[in-house]
């Protein structure tokens, strides 16, 4: 079966208006990429690629629990979106948090996937106070003669979203320069954008494979210059 690769959070189509000062997806989405995270790349939930959770009540031609087209959503119906976002936002996340394992270990349970590792991925979580940095291994170059190396991490927390920094490194492992990649706060997933790095004598860069386009460049020549 596909693998996990998307957990969403949305409000319910009957209660949702764009003619509001405020969002609600926002509030949980390092909430649910870490949850993602911590899941491992080779979950499988039921089969399904993406994992929608819509939070208010349902509509009556909906099921409380379906899928289609590899796509699965759960409603939490016992939810008022608009008493939440006046919590503060440790109990916003911990809230977040609690429905979307509910929910996980609901459609797991449905078709008999490994539900402990939904509560590790949790507990993981909650261990890490709902902030991470995380370095994308894939993306870490070094140029031809290693006196530079550069990172590039995916910081997850309430405060900030999800926002992208590339570090340099000198030849003793010793942080010389942070660049953002992203807008801070930042909330999109930017792992697809972000899928490859390169690196010559002044330019690390980082391409999408979707789109084939430069999505980020870090001139390297004022780390160079201080050596």
């Amino acid at each position: 079966m596909a693998r996990l690769i998307e957990i969403e959070i949305r409000e319910s189509p009957l209660t949702y208006t764009n003619q509001r000062s405020w969002a609600f997806h926002p509030t949980g989405h390092h909430v649910r990429e870490l949850l993602r995270h911590h899941l491992g790349r080779g979950y499988v939930l039921d089969g399904s690629t993406k994992f929608s959770v819509i939070f208010g009540p349902r509509p009556k031609q909906e099921e409380p629990l379906n899928t289609l087209l590899g796509v699965t959503w759960c409603y939490i119906e016992d939810f008022d979106v608009g008493d939440y976002m006046l919590r503060p936002v440790e109990i916003q996340q911990e809230s977040i948090l609690n429905e979307l394992t509910k929910a996980l270990l609901k459609a797991a349970s449905a078709v008999g996937s490994d539900t402990a590792a939904i509560t590790d991925a949790a507990n993981a979580v909650r261990e890490s106070g709902f902030a991470e940095e995380i370095t994308i291994d894939k993306l870490a170059c070094a140029t031809k003669d290693r006196r530079l190396w550069v990172r590039a991490n995916r910081c997850l927390g309430p405060r900030i979203g999800e926002c992208w920094e590339a570090r340099v490194f000198d030849s003793d492992s010793a942080v010389i320069g942070n660049d953002p990649m992203t807008a801070c706060p930042h909330y999109l997933n930017c792992t697809d954008r972000f899928s490859k790095s390169t690196i010559g004598e002044t330019l690390y860069q980082i391409t999408s494979n979707r789109t084939g386009s430069i999505e980020y460049t870090l001139n390297l020549l004022p780390y160079l210059d201080n050596r």
